[in-house]
């Protein structure tokens, strides 16, 4: 009886030092997400960030395009949606770029000083 205790006691001895070793205290893995800045008329993207989950993305340098002038990032390919860069990324997404046309003026000069 008393030989089955010790071997009790240290088999629970053992088992509860298997359990503290087993138990690391690492931190959890930090999730990250593609955040890719596309542009939707020419079909390529114009950049990409990798974004900690929970954190905001970064407004990338407004992009140009000849006889354009960039409006926005968008959200959705409708161009209906304006992402928000306070916004926290807890997800993969793609963000659209939406243009209006320049606005074109005529200059005309009269050489004769009228």
């Amino acid at each position: 009886m008393k030989t089955s205790r010790v071997v009790l006691l240290l088999l629970l001895f053992i088992a509860t030092i298997c359990l503290f070793v087993s138990c690391k205290n690492e931190p959890p893995e930090v999730k990250h997400y593609s955040v890719c800045f596309y542009f939707l008329d020419e079909g390529c993207a114009y950049s990409y960030q990798t974004v900690e989950a929970g954190k905001k993305a970064v407004r990338p340098e407004d992009p140009t395009k000849a006889e354009f002038v960039f409006d926005n990032w968008y959200r959705d390919t409708s161009l209906t949606q304006v992402y928000d860069f306070n916004s926290p990324v807890n997800s993969d997404m793609t963000l659209y770029t939406k243009w209006k046309v320049a606005e074109k003026y005529s200059v005309t000069y009269n050489g004769n000083g009228a």
